[in-house]
């Protein structure tokens, strides 16, 4: 099977948490990367939220959507609506399959700390509901 990609706004929180957990929470047999429009720094309530699983994505390094190859995907997952538009243009003809999955950007949370880390835990479940459903049958 082609790897499936997941892509967001910047590649710091929603793609590399939705691509840990496939592969480091679930452990589903396929594979899959993580892409953003724009590159930016693994975003550390990620980390954190990741870590409380037990998976590890603070040397995460961004990527950007423009430096690969659409023909090389099965599936690719946008995770916001900037991601679906620019994934529709890049995708061309090539045969990959596009989803679009809103999730909404974690990082335009506000409040304290502890309620700025359970806005990360629902989008994580929320990923975790979705991949489950879509992938794990």
């Amino acid at each position: 099977m082609a790897p499936i990609l997941f892509v967001c706004t910047f590649n710091s929180a929603r793609s590399p948490i939705a691509a840990a957990l496939m592969t480091g929470h679930l452990g589903l047999p396929l594979e899959v990367e993580s892409a953003g429009l724009y590159g930016d720094d693994i975003d550390p309530f990620a980390v954190v939220t990741m870590a409380e699983l037990g998976i590890d994505i603070g040397g995460h390094e961004a990527r950007a959507l423009a430096d690969l190859d659409p023909a090389r995907y099965g599936v690719v997952i946008a995770l916001s609506p900037e991601a679906h538009g620019a994934v529709l243009d890049w995708k061309g003809t090539a045969p990959c399959h596009v989803e679009y999955w809103p999730i909404a950007e974690p990082g335009a949370l506000e409040g304290s700390r502890a309620e700025r880390v359970e806005g990360y835990r629902v989008m994580r479940q929320d990923l975790l509901r979705r991949i489950r459903h879509r992938f794990a049958g």
